[in-house]
């Protein structure tokens, strides 16, 4: 049995202590030569149960467990699955056994890294190539319903400086403090915001005010800012003060309805502008700037798994700073929506990493 045998092996492993005793031996008796393969698979459990990593399994799941019992035997499953995925990583047994001595001192995951606007998975695992693998392995590990979304618990796991956050914030990082994660694992990072207003009190708004730019939309059933700006152009040209002001009043309404007094007015203040693409980065940014109020977190990390590519804001002004070099994209909130009220808010696309 070789190395990369025992690993499928592995894979129909179900126990911890005498289980993993009876596999041990099985390998050795079977051909003396994988006896590296056995001492790889204890190395991993025994670093696994250390006190720091395998309390940094089970801080991880206090909080989306609070409400289940996390008995030792929970944790020793965690252990289980983790080990075995650890175990599935394609790599030789020095190499990984580099990688858990790492992970043992707690020197898996550069830190400073996610202080840079961009950055790579490369550089946060310190371009050791097990490392990466392991957070790639590892990145859906955790999701599901009382899981915020893919990435957390890996992140957390590897590095001693990042945890699950208590309470807003999805975790906390050293350095950086309460962080949103969003993580794209296909296509679209998740919206800045939940919830939003009915399309009827939209609606409402423009057949009181504005009938002229539904008269506009024909039979379109919705449109994002952009498009909405196209619209006001045609019915409410500029630079018509009468116009200008006409704009600014219908847009602050319709968009204070999902983000409230304070953000909808400073939104509808860019459509005294015809320039399509920059009121709706203008908004964008404001539409961060609002989630970052309502969930009170310091900084957002996007992540986006298929290209390997992190990026770090703190402000709108990090956001248009990112937008402007191309090293992220947008998808405009709808301005009137399709009846999916979580449409109003605006997403984050990565885009290929830059030089």
């Amino acid at each position: 049995m070789r190395y990369q045998e025992f690993k499928k092996f592995l894979a129909e492993y179900k126990g911890i202590s005498q289980a993993k005793k009876d596999i041990i031996q099985k390998i050795v008796d079977l051909d003396p030569k994988d006896e590296l393969g056995a001492k790889l698979l204890d190395r991993i459990f025994k670093v696994l149960n250390t006190d720091t990593i395998s309390g940094k399994i089970v801080n991880s799941f206090k909080i989306p467990t609070a409400d289940e019992n996390f008995a030792e035997a929970v944790k020793q499953q965690h252990i289980n699955n983790i080990a075995e995925i650890i175990s599935r990583v394609d790599t030789d047994y020095k190499s990984m056994n580099a990688f858990l001595n790492i992970l043992a001192k707690g020197q898996a995951i550069n830190l400073s890294e996610f202080k840079k606007p961009v950055t790579s998975f490369t550089a946060i695992c310190n371009n050791n190539a097990v490392a990466l693998k392991v957070l790639n392995a590892l990145a859906g590990y955790g999701q599901g319903s009382k899981r915020a979304g893919p990435g957390e618990f890996a992140l957390a796991f590897m590095s001693p400086g990042i945890k699950i956050a208590e309470g807003q914030g999805d975790i906390e990082i050293k350095g950086l403090g309460k962080v949103e994660l969003k993580a794209e694992t296909t296509k679209g990072g998740g919206r800045l915001g939940m919830g939003g207003p009915s399309r009827d009190s939209q609606v409402a708004i423009l057949q009181a005010e504005a009938p002229e730019l539904l008269q506009a939309m024909g039979s379109k059933k919705s449109a994002n800012i952009p498009t909405m700006v196209q619209y006001m152009n045609a019915v409410y040209p500029l630079p018509n003060t009468k116009n200008r002001n006409k704009r600014i009043s219908v847009a602050s309404k319709v968009l204070s309805l999902a983000f409230g007094n304070k953000f909808g007015p400073a939104m509808g203040k860019y459509f005294g502008d015809t320039d399509p693409k920059a009121v709706a980065a203008n908004v964008f940014a404001l539409n961060f700037e609002h989630y970052k109020a309502q969930d009170d977190f310091a900084a957002l990390v996007f992540i986006n798994f298929p290209m390997g590519k992190i990026m770090t804001v703190k402000s709108a002004k990090d956001i248009l700073a990112l937008v402007k070099a191309g090293h992220l994209a947008y998808s405009s909130g709808a301005f009137i929506h399709t009846t999916q009220a979580s449409e109003v808010f605006g997403q984050l696309v990565a885009t290929r990493m830059k030089a």
